[in-house]
């Protein structure tokens, strides 16, 4: 009795830590991000371009995501509903912690150093996504910074 007792305590420990990790990531992402920096990279021509004035916001709720900002003289906005995953990949010898915003468009979302709890109220972080357009495929990195609260 005392053994399921302790194999259950354990358990229950494991699953609210599972929990708590996805939850404070999402809520770390929660709020407004101010863009400081993008870069677009073309693999096939090699050709990449930058932009380091940080014009845009990006506003993460709950379940909705809107942003806007400007890139290479083109305005770029979206609003779209989102799910926010955490899976884990290898890196190495190890698994890592894998965080992702999916719906209309995917990204990855890298938090600040990517420590282990860089996720944890975090205000740095990296949006990556890959784009497939006719027959180019580009990939965009956004670099964030949240906006302090009032």
């Amino acid at each position: 009795m005392h053994k399921i007792f302790s194999l259950s305590i354990c358990l229950l420990f494991i699953l609210s830590s599972c929990g708590s990790k996805i939850e404070s990531a999402k809520e770390s992402l929660e709020g407004s991000w101010q863009v400081k920096e993008i870069f677009k990279y073309t693999p096939s021509t090699g050709v990449s371009v930058e932009d380091k004035s940080g014009v845009g916001t990006f506003e993460f709720t709950n379940l909705q995501c809107d942003y806007h900002f400007t890139f290479n003289s083109i305005n770029e906005m979206n609003s779209f509903e989102y799910e926010f995953q955490v899976s884990k990949e290898n890196a190495g010898f190890i698994k890592v912690d894998r965080f992702d915003i999916v719906g209309e468009e995917n990204y990855r979302v890298r938090f600040g150093d990517e420590t282990s709890d860089a996720h944890e109220g975090d205000s740095e972080i990296t949006l990556e996504r890959t784009v497939e357009s006719d027959s180019l495929t580009f990939e965009i990195i956004i670099h964030l910074e949240k906006n302090s609260p009032p």
